[in-house]
């Protein structure tokens, strides 16, 4: 009857245990999607449709979102408040929690109207706005 009683206990310590650690979170700065798998040359760009353009752009416009105003900060989406000594308390995190919804309620409404109103934009202009973001992007990156 001890041994039962001795490995119920031991089976919920180690369960207890395991669900405790399972809940901690490491507190992202940057949310959101920042890095862009591929960059595209100018004339890879022109001879792509309109319609695919405007996708690029929304992408490309949405990483510098979740990024550029941060690069004070971090510049790498995975950097966690651990990692740079910042205090996890809970007003830090509220505030944190805060800041995501908010980017991603700002990028869902400028998402919705960069696909308004950028069909009404030169095909060029698009280009040369891509290419211009995919700059800032590299920089961020390191890759330039």
């Amino acid at each position: 009857m001890k041994t039962i009683k001795l490995i119920y206990t031991v089976t919920f310590a180690i369960l207890c245990t395991s669900l405790s650690y399972s809940q901690v979170e490491a507190h992202t700065i940057i949310s959101g999607k920042t890095t862009i798998a591929k960059f595209y040359l100018q004339r890879e760009l022109e001879s792509m449709k309109k319609g695919q353009l405007i996708d690029l752009y929304v992408e490309r416009s949405n990483a510098l979102t979740c990024s550029l105003h941060l690069i004070g900060l971090a510049s790498n989406p995975n950097v966690t408040m651990k990692d740079l000594g910042i205090v996890e308390n809970s007003d830090i995190i509220k505030q944190l929690d805060i800041k995501h919804t908010e980017e991603v309620n700002f990028i869902t409404k400028m998402s919705n109207f960069e696909k308004t109103f950028l069909p009404y934009v030169d095909k060029i202009e698009l280009v040369s706005s891509i290419l211009f973001y995919e700059d800032i992007l590299k920089k961020l990156q390191g890759k330039d």
